[in-house]
């Protein structure tokens, strides 16, 4: 063993002493790398239509800064966004500076959303590229802000605005959105914005008494063809009107489960994992396919954290809660006891009963404790009482808990309020009535705080707008606006109300202490009469 390794080194050694006998002639070239730098605006926003100009500095390190007729360099500047298609993620190519010029300026034409944009530095003589990256944030009146819906004059038409943020950072009111084709909408109740990844995209529903309709997820306007049976229905001839849809978003690329009630007090449910699926049959029945046997209140409670595929319902034939459920597994049909609401199974020492034939008033969905749903009921003596069940929970069993029962209230005007809605943070109830709006400690039986409205305003409603990008997904990259300010707007009570005049309405968003106390943050004027309803258009980082 030794004598092998002593032939080994020896042979290493002569190598060295033969490598060492060559002359270093020096021959070598040398160039001075050609070290580029660019000063731009790294982020840009604009609005749609705008021409968008910016002169970049380019300095180079052998010939300082670079002017525009330098014949050395040529430059380029592209933008680029991903979408869907096929069902695949492809990414889209524009150039916005074909004329090779160092100084930028294009018209943003482009469809409102945000792109990533290139500009590239070459250096002609050595064809050495520079590459620098910005962000482009392209705006439209409709492509996100606050959408606002509300019913006009003694017929209740319908009137849709957005308040939105122009590329100057100034809140901006774009009022009764509408066109040539748009159909006439009264009493409307609700407005939906659906987050989804699949092909397609976003979508926004506008619902009504007369009709509920999809509306276009870019100038959001919408005609007679985009009812939202030819999207969510089996049948075009399924009686009634959609007055309440409830989208349950428990993760993935769009809502798990849909949920919506009609005019006729009829409920519906579809799983959206089955391909093609849509409303079929009223869940409100004794069997799938049999027409419906009582009618539901038209509203859908469930958690507002993707933790629940469940929903709650309220029976107001027989004043008894009732739920949903859906037990879907990849190739395996939606059981048929899922396709029909059911009673409530009582605990075995119950705070309540499911079953306290009462008169429905309003129902609440939280993020509290993972999804506790706030239900007001009457009582034959006009006193209302709060249940609260617990919805986090993906099965029958797991869901529809008792969590506390509230029937000793004795809060100013609380029994008779028009409105109502609850916290996701903290153990407070919001409600209103004629021009006052209150907090009211649900656990402690205090009100904390009560604001006045100005004289001849009276609030209609009150409410909490939560972020579905963020139930979708969890994911604080799939809003576009992810600072601090914007994202606790999730948690500030937002108050509409009117003086009962054309363009007399009003909508506030308060900012709630850990006390109760309700501080003014923002104030919109100008919108329409009776507002109904009050929902964010989020718009993701990359809209797919």
């Amino acid at each position: 063993m030794k004598i092998k390794i002593s032939a080994i080194l020896a042979a290493i050694g002569s190598l060295l002493m033969v490598t060492g006998c060559y002359e270093d002639k020096g021959n070598y070239s040398y160039n001075e790398l050609d070290e580029i730098e660019v000063t731009f605006p790294a982020s840009i926003e604009c609005m749609q239509g705008d021409m968008m100009s910016f002169s970049p500095k380019v300095v180079s390190s052998l010939h300082g800064e670079i002017k525009a007729d330098n014949p050395t360099y040529e430059y380029t500047c592209r933008i680029n966004h991903a979408y869907y298609d096929e069902n695949r993620i492809r990414v889209l190519w524009t150039d916005v500076n074909p004329e090779h010029t160092k100084d930028i300026s294009f018209t943003a034409s482009y469809p409102a959303q945000n792109y990533t944009f290139w500009y590239i530095v070459k250096n002609k003589e050595t064809g050495v590229e520079r590459n620098f990256r910005g962000t482009l944030n392209i705006k439209s009146a409709t492509s996100e802000g606050w959408m606002v819906l509300s019913n006009n004059g003694p017929a209740k038409k319908s009137r849709l605005d957005i308040i939105y943020t122009n590329a100057e950072g100034k809140d901006m009111l774009y009022a009764d959105i509408k066109d040539a084709n748009s159909p006439e909408i009264y009493n409307a109740t609700g407005i939906v914005y659906l987050p989804s990844k699949m092909t397609g995209g976003d979508i926004i529903y506008l619902l009504s008494e007369s009709g509920s309709y999809k509306l276009d997820k870019n100038r959001l306007v919408t005609t007679a063809s985009e009812n939202i049976k030819n999207y969510e229905f089996s049948s075009l001839e399924t009686p009634g009107e959609v007055v309440t849809f409830f989208p349950i978003l428990a993760g993935g690329y769009s809502a798990t489960t849909k949920l919506c009630v009609t005019t006729e007090g009829d409920a519906y449910g579809v799983h959206s994992g089955s391909a093609g699926s849509g409303f079929e049959y009223p869940m409100n029945s004794d069997a799938p396919g049999n027409p419906a046997t009582y009618k539901v209140a038209p509203m859908i409670g469930s958690s507002m954290k993707p933790t629940s595929w469940c929903g709650l319902f309220y029976d107001i034939t027989n004043g008894r809660f009732m739920g949903s459920y859906y037990t879907y597994q990849w190739g395996v049909d939606t059981p048929v006891e899922s396709k029909l609401l059911f009673t409530l199974l009582e605990p075995e020492q119950p705070i309540f009963t499911f079953n306290p034939g009462m008169k429905f008033i309003d129902m609440e969905s939280t993020a509290f404790s993972d999804g506790d749903v706030f239900t007001v009921l009457e009582d034959n003596s006009g006193k209302r009482h709060v249940y609260v069940i617990n919805m986090a929970g993906y099965t029958r069993a797991g869901s529809f808990k008792q969590k506390a029962y509230y029937n000793n209230i004795n809060a100013e005007n609380f029994h008779t309020a028009t409105d109502y809605a609850v916290h996701s943070q903290y153990v407070f109830m919001f409600y209103c009535l004629g021009n006052k709006v209150y907090c009211y400690d649900y656990v402690s039986g205090i009100v904390k705080d009560v604001i006045t409205l100005p004289n001849g305003e009276n609030a209609s409603l009150v409410k909490f707008n939560r972020f579905n990008n963020l139930r979708l997904s969890s994911m604080l990259y799939d809003l576009n606006n992810t600072s601090e300010e914007f994202l606790n707007l999730e948690n500030e009570l937002i108050v509409g109300s009117s003086t009962g005049e054309e363009n007399g309405g009003v909508v506030r968003i308060y900012k709630i202490s850990p006390q109760g106390k309700m501080e003014l943050h923002k104030e919109f004027k100008g919108l329409g009469e009776e507002i109904v309803d009050v929902t964010y258009r989020e718009r993701q980082t990359n809209p797919l």
